[in-house]
């Protein structure tokens, strides 16, 4: 699981910068810090369900909580999604404006 959120950290600073893992107790939820994208955390998560279909955990004061604690492939496919769904978000948020 160690391994998992290694790549997550990683993944996020080289693909997804805006979002930021958040330290925590949890042993298999990592909590992404997404403030920088929207303030807008039930939208966000409704976005990324439904252009994903990932799930995300709803959130605390930070933001979403990822489960890590699969395999990698599942990991890896989960974080390309997210990225995709931060990518059309943000996409649609600058036609919005």
């Amino acid at each position: 699981m160690e391994k998992n959120k290694q790549y997550v950290t990683e993944f996020l600073q080289e693909k997804i910068p805006l979002i930021h893992p958040v330290a925590g107790d949890a042993t298999y939820l990592m909590w992404l810090d997404c403030r920088k994208i929207t303030e807008s955390g039930r939208q966000f998560v409704k976005f990324i369900r439904k252009t994903s279909g990932l799930y995300v955990s709803g959130g605390n004061q930070y933001g979403r909580g990822v489960n890590v604690a699969t395999s990698k492939l599942v990991v890896e496919d989960g974080m390309q999604r997210l990225y995709e769904s931060v990518d059309a978000w943000l996409k649609e948020e600058k036609i919005s404006k």
